[in-house]
């Protein structure tokens, strides 16, 4: 099971196994849902995370939009012109 997802599908999931009567306990992050406290902290931690990702994405987005503005285009290079393979067959 993917645990990676949105901070509504963890709480949803979290909530629907409690309901079921399911604990969940962290083996090396200590997390423990049995008390009211642990889902307190549970619920604060996976909105701090979700809070890093969209800080994240913003200066991703702002990091691109400046270096377009430098002229500066992203992604893959385009490789050899037809020019640069004509001349390396030559060769």
């Amino acid at each position: 099971m993917n645990l990676r997802r949105s901070l509504k599908n963890i709480i949803d999931l979290v909530l629907s196994l409690s309901d079921k009567g399911i604990i969940i306990k962290g083996l090396l992050d200590g997390v423990d849902t049995s008390t009211i406290n642990e889902r307190l902290f549970l619920n604060l931690m996976a909105s701090l995370a979700e809070y890093e990702r969209e800080l994240i994405r913003e200066r991703t987005n702002a990091g691109l939009q400046s270096a377009r503005a430098r002229g500066r285009a992203g992604g893959r290079p385009r490789g050899y012109s037809k020019e640069t393979i004509s001349k390396l067959i030559i060769m």
